[in-house]
């Protein structure tokens, strides 16, 4: 992923910004998929005393309040934890909204998305399908940090990563509420988070828990997190997963990263091993 981003005082106390994030495909000779894909962020905005406005692809407040904030690996969709694989990222070709700071620590963020072609059902589409509302609200003071969020998206499917599930009718909206809680003792940090997602008969339930614990310049990190579904076919499956992991801060800017996880179907009891490691370093 490489960002690039930047802003100008307008004056007046405006201030206009842009930001451009694109996933950088490291196999893309082999998956034919392309170098690049624009499926982070890419929004134009404005800011103020009323607050900042972004026009653009945005991150929904499902996931800034409610998953990335108590994600044991921050926003970063690491394997082997299973409360992402429901949640939805982004919303392209949306309004986002956040409100400025009336109490301190208090987080207000609203979006709407006029569709997201990749979701729709192409059988059943109508005028809207696609089209969501999203809402969030987050609290941080002295280590303790919470948030709940929501959202309804028309004519879509409900998929938990693995499995699809597409609405009997075009008229049933697909639900989500995300939440969140953590709490740092400085000796380690520890996080609880669920998120529901819900269309029609069909149901997902995930629930993630967390802790990080800082040893000098290393974080150990782990994470279990269980996900379990309601609907037919293969949509009837409930997964659990782990993840052991360690950051180490080379400077504030880089550090590198190793994770073992393992995600298991405890319907039929198989089971996927992926590691990871890499190093980040923010410009």
């Amino acid at each position: 992923m490489i960002t690039f981003a930047g802003s100008e005082e307008l004056g007046d106390g405006l201030k206009a910004s842009f930001k451009v994030e694109p996933r950088v495909n490291i196999s893309a000779s082999d998956s034919g998929s392309g170098l690049f894909g624009f499926n982070r962020e890419a929004w134009v905005g404005l800011s103020g005393a009323f607050g900042t406005v972004n026009l653009g692809n945005n991150y929904t407040p499902l996931f800034l309040k409610s998953v990335a904030a108590y994600d044991p690996n921050g926003s970063t969709n690491m394997p082997g934890y299973l409360v992402s694989n429901v949640t939805t990222f982004n919303a392209g070709n949306s309004i986002d909204y956040n409100a400025p700071k009336f109490i301190d620590g208090l987080g207000i963020q609203l979006n709407k998305n006029f569709g997201r072609a990749s979701t729709l059902t192409s059988a059943a589409a109508n005028a809207n399908a696609g089209d969501s509302v999203g809402w969030g609200v987050s609290y941080s003071v002295s280590g303790f940090s919470a948030g709940l969020a929501g959202e309804t998206t028309k004519d879509t499917k409900l998929s938990d990563g693995v499995n699809t599930v597409a609405s009997a009718s075009s008229s049933t909206d697909l639900k989500k509420t995300g939440y969140g809680i953590s709490y740092d003792f400085g000796v380690a940090k520890v996080s609880f988070q669920g998120l529901d997602a819900k269309l029609g008969s069909a149901s997902s339930k995930t629930y993630g828990y967390g802790v990080t614990v800082p040893v000098g310049m290393v974080s150990l990190k782990a994470g279990f997190s269980s996900l379990n579904n309601t609907g037919s076919g293969t949509y009837k499956d409930d997964y659990e997963a782990y993840q052991v992991g360690a950051n180490y801060a080379f400077s504030k800017r880089t550090s590198a990263y190793l994770l073992f996880s393992q995600t298991k179907n405890t319907t039929d009891n198989t089971k996927l091993n992926i590691n990871a490691v890499g190093v980040v370093h923010n410009f």
